[in-house]
């Protein structure tokens, strides 16, 4: 089964069944991509059809212009994301991904009467405390050195001028979908919450 032509531009498949019974979806984090969640496609049932957000200016959307607001990037995906809601949804985002399923899950309640399975976020403030960051407009030497902060990518990678030409444009750009993003007023979402 093909899932239509929007939604292989913005998700990857990892659990490609004949017959899913039910989807979940997985937004990453900023500078985050579908690579990153490969091993979570054999973590579920046979039944479960894991797809995983790709973001523009990325792996095979390198081309594809960045998006740098968090409402035209929800707008997108729930978009994408509409066509795939025949089966039992949940969302799974994490960090800035848990801010995008969130509105994802408002814009697929409020604008076209589906509602989720459930919405699982992790490592994020909820959106009306989120607060304003500038971190996007720092220089590159300040996103390395938060990245070091971090963890989890090789120091050796980060020292790497090419690395740093390749990724720092894509981070910059999800940073400013992060960090302009709250803090917005509470609105409640009508499927279960789960946070991390």
């Amino acid at each position: 089964m093909t899932i239509g032509l929007e939604a292989d531009t913005w998700f990857r498949r990892y659990r490609a069944t004949d017959t899913p019974r039910r989807r979940l979806l997985i937004l990453p984090h900023a500078g985050g991509s579908a690579n990153f969640f490969h091993p979570w496609g054999r973590a579920f049932d046979e039944g479960t059809e894991v797809l995983v957000g790709k973001y523009p200016g990325r792996y095979e959307r390198l081309a594809d212009p960045f998006i740098d607001t968090m409402d035209e990037l929800a707008d997108r995906v729930t978009a994408a994301l509409l066509p795939l809601a025949d089966l039992p949804l949940t969302l799974f985002g994490h960090s800035m991904g848990a801010s995008l399923a969130y509105e994802v899950v408002r814009r697929l309640e409020q604008r076209h009467a589906v509602r989720p399975a459930a919405l699982h976020v992790s490592s994020r403030e909820a959106p009306h405390r989120v607060p304003p960051r500038d971190l996007y407009r720092r220089d590159d030497a300040a996103l390395i050195a938060e990245l070091r902060r971090l963890g989890g990518t090789d120091s050796a990678l980060l020292d790497d001028p090419d690395v740093q030409e390749f990724v720092l444009p894509s981070l910059r750009a999800d940073l400013t979908v992060a960090d302009t993003y709250g803090p917005r007023p509470a609105s409640p979402v009508g499927c279960p919450v789960h946070a991390w």
